[in-house]
């Protein structure tokens, strides 16, 4: 699995596939691979067709060639089949293609359960042409709303799951709902008043809190959809409840892991630093012995009457103290300072091309353009390639997360001096002086669930690589990023 990939999406509660550009999965994440069987989720190269199950795969095959031929993004729904001979789920598919210098590489795409489409309605009782028994056999909860938000009908699921009985429900606003807590009134009041105001136009979803009978909470996912007559007029509405009580635990279980871990980091970190700071108190004392040594070496030298033999082996000695001095000050520092272990030539242009694939479906995702301006010649540095595209990735990353949607992100790669020079710059919120100053130290971050761990380590490869790091920021206008690295031959 890429690590890089598994990094951005391992964790996104969307179905999120990555493929090539004809068709090949490249990754998929643990919300994709449930749509596979198990034998496909061991194959390491599986075409789309061979890896999904659907009855409508043209209309996917056709929007799949518009994004790769056109760089064409499209949103649309369609039934995905659930791993092997399970049933069929309905899906909001959007497809967001990787540009690359104007060519498309690859297509990311983001499945996520859409509501049933259904048939046009049929002539007969209004509720009949809403599909009255899908939504009484439906598994989640489901109510009806009329256009005066009247509740008209409540299916089995609403009373199996929160108790409340239909004589209870149907018949009474949606507001005087018993499963909404009181003080949720307004919240769900002001969510109804602005998508009928709407008109329709699209679903609404929100989190929200519901209670049974009994009184016990349930965190729920609250999805408010238009349902059309067969000219298209919106004629009801359906409230579709979902159950995430597990995976909101889930997330805060998560989330409460996560910051022991960075806290576990951070005081491995501190741990690392105070032994940094008591090496280089003591050193001065380990140094001081041998040079001592050799100092007073030096001047029974400077006697004239001195035998040959005498001379040579006071050298000796002096060479051999000083050489332990030596050693003293190069295990310290390399244990203060991260090495290079298997360094090799890198060229630029190709690192690049890797690390933009990876980083362009974040990109996609976040509504961030991309732009690649590599350069025309070869260019070479020397390290190990998959530090540099850690220190890479966090710094795109850093730079689309600090950027709202529809900004961009500029990726430059030159020849400077004799130099190469890489040029990330975004269209971000920028930083002030004072941000700056702590740029890359540790534990500081400019977001609010960050530990600054991540630009710390990418500045420590860089600068392990002999890179200059130059940041350049002015708030409200973006951040850019001027790496310099030492040539190295071809």
């Amino acid at each position: 699995m890429n690590v890089s990939y598994e990094i951005l999406f391992e964790r996104h509660p969307d179905a999120v596939f990555v493929m090539d550009a004809e068709g090949y999965i490249a990754y998929a994440n643990p919300a994709a691979r449930e749509l596979l069987s198990e034998e496909q989720r061991k194959v390491r190269r599986t075409q789309y067709r061979q890896a999904l199950r659907s009855e409508e795969f043209e209309m996917f095959h056709y929007y799949f060639r518009q994004a790769v031929e056109r760089g064409e993004a499209r949103t649309f729904d369609m039934g995905i089949g659930l791993g092997r001979g399970g049933g069929f789920k309905e899906m909001r598919i959007r497809m967001a293609p990787h540009v690359v210098e104007g060519r498309t590489t690859g297509v990311s795409v983001y499945m996520t359960p859409a509501e049933a489409r259904g048939d046009e309605p049929r002539k007969g009782s209004a509720l009949d042409a809403i599909g009255a028994s899908f939504i009484e056999s439906h598994s989640d909860p489901i109510l009806v709303l009329d256009q005066h938000a009247t509740i008209a009908l409540a299916n089995g699921s609403f009373s199996k799951l929160l108790g409340w009985r239909k004589d209870q429900l149907e018949g009474f606003h949606i507001l005087q709902c018993p499963s909404i807590p009181p003080y949720l009134v307004t919240q769900m009041n002001d969510f109804v008043t602005r998508v009928f105001a709407g008109g329709g136009d699209d679903e609404a979803t929100m989190e929200t809190i519901r209670v049974t009978d009994q009184g016990k909470e349930y965190q729920m996912l609250l999805t408010l959809t238009p349902v059309r007559d067969r000219i298209g007029l919106v004629r009801y509405w359906a409230v579709h409840l979902r159950d995430i009580t597990k995976r909101k635990f889930l997330e805060e279980q998560l989330k409460r892991i996560e910051l022991e871990q960075a806290v576990e980091q951070e005081l491995r970190e501190l741990e690392h630093l105070k032994t940094v700071s008591q090496l280089a108190a003591s050193i001065s004392h380990e140094v001081r012995n041998p040079l001592t040594v050799t100092r007073g070496f030096m001047q029974i030298l400077k006697d004239a009457t001195l035998g040959e033999e005498k001379r040579r082996q006071y050298f000796d000695l002096s060479l051999e103290e000083l050489d332990r001095a030596e050693r003293i000050i190069t295990d310290y520092l390399t244990f203060a300072k991260p090495a290079l272990e298997q360094a090799e030539p890198l060229e630029l242009n190709a690192e690049l091309r890797r690390i933009v694939q990876v980083i362009l479906p974040f990109a996609s995702m976040e509504n961030i353009a991309v732009e690649v301006l590599p350069s025309a010649e070869e260019l070479f540095v020397r390290g190990e390639g998959n530090r540099l595209h850690q220190a890479l990735i966090n710094v795109m990353k850093n730079g689309i997360e600090a950027t709202p949607a529809g900004g961009r992100l500029t990726i430059r790669l030159l020849r400077v001096d004799g130099r190469p020079v890489l040029i990330i710059e975004d269209s971000g919120e920028g930083m002030d002086e004072d941000q700056l100053k702590l740029l890359g130290t540790p534990y500081y971050t400019t977001k609010d669930k960050g530990t600054g761990l991540g630009t710390m380590v990418a500045f420590s490869i860089l600068r392990a690589m002999e890179a200059d790091i130059e940041v350049d920021s002015v708030p409200g206008r973006g951040t850019r990023f001027i790496l310099s690295f030492p040539a190295e031959a071809d």
